[in-house]
């Protein structure tokens, strides 16, 4: 395994990872950019649908797109109108996106659970001219483009309803696609190829635009000089992640067949696809791992090479224990943001814990990626030495486009220098590892200001028989005027009848100080609040905390 270690400028207290330039032109066409690839292996296998057995080679997908960027272009979508997608993930959806990017029309995919009044807060803003959906809530759709006035037409996918015209009148109506000529766009490099929701955990979700450009410049993976063309890849999060385009772009570059479903995915069916399809690749979000790991049917994922997990963090018993399901491979801890594609990434379990000693511990995030250039800083903006905890600022290359129809907020977003603002608290130690602690909202600021990283307490918290879930959250006491510890508990079925409220604070705070004691209660929830990407909303969490307190509901360790 290929890995470079970050290098540290004393001087700026910046780190850079290695250098490496763009496997293709920055600034072509994405969609064109695609439509080679595909022709020049036209028999390969690109996608596999798991729910029907459908096997589209690189040719199939490049006619599909083809009709759909002629469709769009008949219809009249120019160069920076938007396209929408609702949809889980069906046979037609890469085709779909690949089309517009031909024509240079934007895709605006959006989660199928995402509230009404984010969909409208999304929609009404990117006014998409067409938008297509599965069958199953295509109705629900309809309704909230009535309600902000949408003139667009929807197309379902998977199923036909009455009412709606269906994605085969496209694919059937346009047969001259061999004919297609791309077209000539002006500035196309820095034209948006994709409108991504943010991960929506701190407040409704922002629309991210990312360029032609920027997409290209990701293509570039990590751990390409391990990949083979025998791997397949499995796609099982929706079209609304930033990951969904990203790994759909590393199977055309890389020419890799991806597996896709349109079923709600659970950990049991997870695990049976992989199986039944012999992945070799895959990502799993952190939120999503424990759920892998506390499910009865776990078990070793012996055709796995690569299990790269992300979106949050994740202790070290959680990396061990993936690393445990795949015997003949290895488990990569991936770092980034929607706004700025991977930061970093390890690239095996060595040396993974962190050097400083009593105050902060955590999982590494490993070593910069390519092209990638971070500092951490405090809250003045004044970038810190290593072992130094502060906000982790990021220059990924091309920045983002900003946040569609929000131009006040996109300068916010950045220094004085371009770095991105990321919102994560973290800090690198002397080798050049990235340690990525929490949101720094999340951090709680224990007694006397105290820095109290809220996955090390629950850490101590998972490793309790009997606990499935936990998580910790401060809340701010004007009596004692800082933020106490609040914990949340999800039992397993079968935990012990002891496992109460006493219990868990006993545990904890015998291993820890004063400052990272339990001191605002214990409480135990069927469920955890989480946004449409599984992440977990804290903000909820703080809220009931508050709730629960005021109404003296703390003491719940008999439920």
């Amino acid at each position: 395994m290929n890995c470079k270690k970050s290098i540290y400028d004393p001087a700026t207290k910046i780190w850079s990872g290695p250098r490496c330039p763009p496997m293709y032109n920055p600034d072509a066409n994405l969609g064109y950019l695609f439509m080679q690839r595909l022709i020049q292996q036209p028999k390969s296998i690109f996608q596999i649908c798991d729910d029907t057995g459908v096997k589209l080679t690189c040719a199939d997908v490049y006619e599909r797109s083809l009709k759909f960027a002629s469709y769009f272009t008949r219809h009249n979508l120019k160069q920076g109108d938007v396209v929408g997608l609702i949809a889980s993930n069906s046979e037609n959806v890469a085709p779909i996106m690949f089309g517009c990017f031909v024509i240079g029309v934007a895709v605006n995919p959006i989660s199928v659970e995402m509230k009404e009044n984010e969909i409208e807060h999304m929609w009404g803003k990117t006014k998409p001219k067409i938008i297509f959906t599965d069958g199953k809530i295509a109705a629900k759709v309809k309704e909230g483009v009535d309600k902000i006035k949408l003139d667009a037409k929807i197309f379902t996918l998977i199923s036909k309803i009455d009412g709606f015209q269906f994605v085969d009148q496209i694919l059937d109506e346009y047969t001259d696609w061999q004919n297609y000529i791309f077209p000539d766009l002006p500035n196309i490099s820095s034209t948006i190829a994709i409108i991504n929701c943010s991960s929506g955990t701190t407040k409704i979700p922002k629309g991210v635009c990312l360029s032609h450009k920027k997409l290209i410049e990701l293509s570039i993976l990590p751990f390409d000089s391990n990949l083979k063309d025998t791997d397949v890849n499995l796609i099982t999060f929706l079209p609304y992640w930033i990951l969904h385009i990203l790994y759909s772009t590393y199977c055309v570059m890389y020419n890799i067949p991806n597996v896709i479903t349109s079923q709600p995915v659970t950990p049991e069916n997870w695990m049976d696809i992989i199986d039944r399809q012999k992945v070799t690749v895959v990502f799993i979000p952190s939120p999503y791992a424990a759920r892998v790991l506390n499910s009865e049917k776990v078990r070793p994922l012996k055709s796995l090479r690569i299990l790269t997990v992300g979106g949050g963090v994740i202790s070290e018993r959680t990396m061990h224990e993936l690393q445990a399901i795949v015997p003949n491979g290895i488990v990569i801890n991936a770092y980034g943001l929607t706004e700025t594609g991977r930061i970093s990434a390890t690239t095996d379990m060595q040396g993974s814990l962190s050097a400083v000693p009593d105050e902060y511990t955590g999982l590494s995030s490993g070593y910069l990626h390519y092209n990638v250039r971070v500092k951490i800083c405090d809250e003045n903006g004044t970038a810190l030495e290593p072992n130094k905890v502060g906000e982790i600022y990021a220059i990924t290359g091309t920045p983002f486009s900003g946040y569609f129809g929000e131009p006040e907020v996109y300068n916010d977003c950045f220094d004085s220098e371009g770095f991105v603002k990321t919102g994560d608290a973290g800090y690198f130690d002397d080798s050049g590892k990235l340690y990525v602690l929490d949101r720094v909202e999340h951090m709680i600021k224990s007694i006397g200001s105290y820095q109290v990283t809220p996955r090390e307490i629950e850490n101590y918290i998972d490793e309790i028989p009997g606990v499935k879930y936990s998580s910790v959250v401060g809340i701010y006491d004007p009596d004692y005027k800082y933020e106490k510890i609040h914990a949340f508990v999800i039992k397993k079925d079968n935990a012990p009848d002891g496992l109460n409220e006493s219990f868990i604070v006993n545990h904890v705070n015998a291993k820890v100080g004063k400052e990272k004691q339990i001191t605002g209660g214990v409480y135990f929830v069927n469920e955890f609040p989480n946004a449409p990407n599984g992440n977990l909303l804290k903000r909820e969490l703080k809220q009931l905390a508050a709730k629960m307190g005021k109404l003296n509901l703390k003491n719940m360790g008999s439920n």
